[in-house]
């Protein structure tokens, strides 16, 4: 009975996590929000439906943004003041601006005055020049003001991505996961639990790929709970169960079966983002923390060695 208590209060915290639309999230459209009350979690305001996503490790960041950005032309995107960040990058011609930076603008990475005016590609790009060549940069400050909080992918190049920070009112070249951490950083704006939770949650479903068979003697530990949030995500139940203790099978079949499409993935994004909290020879104890109705819930998720040399979860 007690069991299937704590699975059943589990079930109604995860399904009743719908918070309403208000006026915070037309606010702070655009802007990155780090949390002050626990480990600085990082979420984005996504413009073009006010809802926050998780953006979690940087390579995560770095893909959820890029998925919610938006094509744009050169010419467009050259409307838009540029912004520089203090990165540990290769600067090949140590002009201040990295080469992966100078690459996504189209100037020379080995000098550092492309087009030979006398003023530096850094410089000329601060005072909206065109580094390429001695005209200035056709800015438009009402196209950039319209379109403040965006992500934006060059259509006519590589996809490049770029976030346009509603503050400073500049475009940075998310040019690789780090670059998009330093940005999250820089530009984050610290937000408490209770206003946070008055912008809903909106999350990315990721395509459902087909797994192959876990090969158990080459089976590894640390992997096991991204294996089950991918599984969780995707709905297949068969692969969910069989990365958990056979106990919780009932467990599993009940939730994953009733539980709403958002709270799933709100459940795997749960164990996607959670961290490592301790470790021993046969047993990896994961920690994440939910909030609910200005509560904090820590919850802990523990990863066994079997007798067989398998790795279970072992709780839910």
């Amino acid at each position: 009975m007690k069991k299937t208590l704590i699975y059943f209060s589990i079930f109604t915290l995860f399904s009743t996590v719908v918070f309403a639309q208000s006026s915070l999230g037309q606010n702070l459209s655009g802007r990155i929000l780090l949390s002050v009350q626990e480990n600085g979690e990082a979420w984005y305001i996504y413009p073009n439906n006010l809802s926050r996503y998780y953006l979690g490790r940087p390579s995560d960041a770095f893909d959820i943004l890029k998925t919610l950005g938006e094509g744009i032309s050169n010419n467009d995107l050259q409307k838009i003041p540029t912004g520089i960040i203090q990165s540990d990058e290769l600067d090949s011609d140590n002009d201040g601006l990295s080469d992966n930076l100078e690459i996504a603008l189209g100037t020379n990475i080995n000098k550092k005055d492309t087009d030979g005016d006398g003023f530096d590609d850094k410089e000329e790009l601060e005072n909206n020049y065109n580094p390429s060549n001695e005209e200035r940069l056709g800015i438009d400050l009402d196209f950039t003001k319209s379109n403040l909080g965006k992500i934006f992918l060059q259509t006519e190049k590589n996809g490049e991505a770029w976030y346009l920070d509603p503050v400073s009112q500049k475009k940075y070249y998310l040019s690789r996961p780090k670059v998009a951490f330093e940005i999250m950083q820089q530009f984050g704006l610290g937000i408490s639990i209770n206003n946070l939770i008055n912008i809903p949650i909106k999350t990315i479903l990721k395509p459902q790929t087909i797994t192959p068979p876990i090969q158990k003697n080459k089976q590894n530990p640390k992997n096991v709970i991204d294996d089950i949030a991918n599984a969780i995500r995707a709905k297949d139940v068969s692969r969910t169960k069989s990365l958990f203790n056979p106990k919780m099978n009932k467990s599993l079949d009940y939730s994953l079966n009733h539980m709403p499409d958002e709270s799933i993935l709100l459940l795997g994004n749960l164990l996607s983002g959670s961290w490592l909290e301790s470790e021993t020879e046969n047993k990896l104890i994961y920690k994440n923390t939910v909030y609910f109705n200005g509560n904090s819930f820590n919850m802990y998720f523990n990863v066994e060695k079997q007798e067989n040399g398998e790795w279970l979860m072992m709780n839910l």
